[in-house]
């Protein structure tokens, strides 16, 4: 009989974990991948049961507004076929020319045209083929995709103008000795012309028309 003190008994279950604990901990080691999102703006919108009625009739535009636009866009065309500047005509080219008009309806057509036929081709035929039409939509838009060009770039040349006058005049009135000086050409006008009434006073912006 051996001895107890001589039997190597193995190492107790704990000690060893199983393959799934070890899985767990690789998994634990690896790094974390964290999403992040940037802050959103939050916009409420009021519902109609919290506005009064004259808060619902002045969200919608009345026979009576649509009757003043039409007004409006007739004179401003009239002034435009004079050839007089000033009016901004976006939306408005459909009546500078009858002839211009009538062409680009034309060619909307065609290009409707030209896209329904040969969806209707490839449908008669069992080959569809989404390139073709592709092609055929860049070729009849590619007028409409530079005359969006043009018009993008007329209206960043624009906005560039605006920038540049405001930076001019908020950089002006900023300036510390600018109501001095104002009040120092004030002065020196006062006493070389007076004025006599406020209808001939001129700050530089245009006459000043007193209400």
């Amino acid at each position: 009989m051996v001895p107890s003190s001589s039997i190597q008994l193995p190492p107790p279950l704990a000690d060893t974990p199983p393959p799934s604990m070890l899985k767990l901990r690789m998994c634990k080691k690896r790094p974390r991948r964290h999403v992040g999102f940037a802050d959103e703006r939050t916009y409420c919108v009021t519902v109609l049961d919290q506005l009064t009625e004259q808060e619902r009739a002045n969200t919608w535009y009345t026979s009576e507004d649509y009757a003043v636009f039409g007004k409006e866009v007739k004179a401003a065309v009239k002034r435009m076929r004079r050839g007089h500047a000033g009016d901004c005509d976006r939306g408005l080219e459909k009546y500078q020319s009858s002839t211009i008009h009538h062409e680009k309806k034309q060619r909307e057509l065609s290009h409707y045209r030209s896209i329904l036929s040969e969806q209707q081709r490839q449908r008669d035929t069992g080959a569809p083929n989404p390139k073709v039409l592709r092609m055929l939509s860049t070729i009849n838009s590619k007028r409409a995709m530079q005359n969006a060009i043009d018009l993008a770039q007329n209206d960043a040349q624009e906005a560039r103008k605006l920038d540049f006058d405001a930076d001019y005049f908020s950089d002006l009135f900023e300036c510390p000795h600018f109501f001095e000086l104002l009040s120092d050409s004030e002065s020196e006008t006062s006493e070389s012309e007076p004025l006599t009434s406020l209808d001939s006073f001129d700050d530089g912006f245009g006459k000043f028309h007193p209400v």
